[in-house]
C-alpha cells in the first residue's frame, strides 16, 4: 500500500523554518511503508520512496527523517533526477534545509547531452554543486562501469552552478586513453542547458604515421549580440608542430560573412618549424535594386602547408567578387577573379 504525504500539511512533520527567500518548501514523499515515532519526531519510510520538490525528484529505498535535526538519509539504490535532465546515482545521501541540500559519497552523474561525470563526493547547496575528485567525460561510453573513454578531464574540484548555468573545473588534467597529456589550473564550460555561451568545446583526438599523435582543442566565444560568434582553435600536430586558427561569423539583415585564420609553426615542404599564415574569406549578401554579391578569397604564404594539414585540399585558389541580378525577363552577371596555383612550388 502507498502512503501519500505532503510534508507542509503533516501535523507532525510539517516544515515550519523558512528559506533564505522567505518561502516554504513543498515536498512530497511516497512509499510502500511508512513508521511514525511521534516521541523522537522520526519518520522512516522503506520501499519505492520518492521524494519530490519542484526542482528534483528522489528515488531511494529507505530514508530516514529527523523532523528536530531538519535531516534526512536515503539508501540504497538512489536516483536523483534534475528537472534539467541531470541524473545522480549513488547509494547514500543526507539532506538537509528541508531538502534542498545534498551531500553525496561515491556518485555517478549523467548530463541532459549524455556527458558523464564519477566523483567522490558532492555537496550540494541550493543551486549550486560541487563534486570533489571529479572523473568527467562527453565520450559515448560505459563510463559508469569502468570502460575507459578516448578523453577525459579529472578535477579536484568540479562546480555546476545552475544559476550562471556554467561548469568550473580546478586542477584539470586532460587525459587522452588514460594517458594524461595536459595539465590545467582552471577551465570553465557551459552547462548542457545553454545554447550559446563562451567556453571549451569538445576536444578530439586522432593519430597518423604522419605527424603522431594530433589533439584539436576549440574555444568557442560569443557576446550577447547573437549576430556573431567566433572560434578559436588550437591544432597540435605532434612532432609536426602546432596551427592556431581563429573563425569568426557574421550575419547580416542581409547576409553573412566568415572569415579563417591559420597561424602557427610546422614541419612544411620548405624547412622543419617553418612559421605559417593563411586565410580565407566568404561573404554573401543583398544589394539595392536586386542585386546579389558574393566573394570568395583565399591566401597562403606557404603553398603546401594547408593541403598537407587537411585545412585545404585544393590545388589552386581561385579569389573573386560576383555580382548578378535576375529580372522577369533578364539576367545580368559580372565577375572578377584572380587563380594562384599552388602546385607550382610544390614541384621544385
Amino acid at each position: 500500500m502507498k502512503f501519500i504525504i505532503l510534508i507542509l500539511s503533516l501535523f507532525l512533520f510539517s516544515v515550519s523554518s523558512y528559506s533564505q527567500d522567505n518561502t516554504k518548501s513543498n515536498v512530497e514523499f511516497t512509499s510502500d511503508s511508512l513508521e511514525v515515532d511521534e516521541n523522537k519526531n522520526l519518520m522512516i519510510a522503506k520501499g519505492n520512496v520518492i521524494i519530490k520538490s519542484e526542482k528534483e525528484t528522489i528515488k531511494a529505498d529507505k530514508v530516514k527523517y529527523d523532523k528536530s535535526l531538519d535531516k534526512a538519509t536515503a539508501s540504497g539504490n538512489i536516483s536523483i533526477i534534475n528537472n534539467d535532465g541531470t541524473i545522480i546515482e549513488t547509494s547514500e545521501i543526507i539532506l538537509t534545509n528541508e531538502f534542498k541540500d545534498i551531500l553525496a559519497l561515491t556518485l555517478f552523474t549523467k548530463f541532459k547531452d549524455n556527458s558523464k561525470l564519477k566523483a567522490s563526493k558532492l555537496s550540494k547547496i541550493s543551486d549550486k554543486s560541487v563534486f570533489f575528485n571529479g572523473e568527467y567525460t562527453p565520450c559515448d561510453c560505459d563510463f559508469k562501469n569502468g570502460e575507459k573513454p578516448v578523453w577525459q578531464l579529472n578535477s579536484s574540484e568540479v562546480t555546476h552552478d545552475k544559476l550562471e548555468k556554467m561548469i568550473y573545473f580546478k586542477n584539470v588534467v586532460l587525459k587522452i586513453m588514460d594517458y594524461p597529456l595536459f595539465y590545467f589550473p582552471y577551465l570553465s564550460t557551459p552547462d548542457p542547458s545553454v545554447r550559446r555561451k563562451s567556453g571549451f568545446l569538445m576536444p578530439s583526438i586522432g593519430y597518423s604515421n604522419r605527424n603522431g599523435l594530433e589533439t584539436t582543442i576549440p574555444y568557442y566565444f560569443t557576446t550577447e549580440d547573437e549576430s556573431w560568434d567566433s572560434t578559436f582553435t588550437n591544432h597540435f600536430k605532434g612532432k609536426n608542430g602546432y596551427i592556431n586558427q581563429l573563425n569568426v561569423r557574421k550575419k547580416y539583415n542581409s547576409g553573412y560573412l566568415e572569415t579563417n585564420l591559420f597561424q602557427g609553426q610546422v614541419d612544411t615542404n620548405n624547412e622543419n618549424d617553418d612559421k605559417v599564415f593563411a586565410g580565407n574569406l566568404n561573404f554573401d549578401g543583398k544589394l539595392e535594386s536586386n542585386w546579389h554579391i558574393n566573394a570568395s578569397g583565399k591566401y597562403t604564404d606557404q603553398d603546401t602547408f594547408m593541403k598537407r594539414y587537411n585545412f585545404d585540399n585544393s590545388s589552386n585558389y581561385k579569389n573573386y567578387i560576383k555580382t548578378n541580378k535576375i529580372t522577369n525577363n533578364s539576367f545580368s552577371e559580372i565577375e572578377w577573379y584572380k587563380y594562384t596555383n599552388l602546385e607550382v612550388d610544390s614541384k621544385r
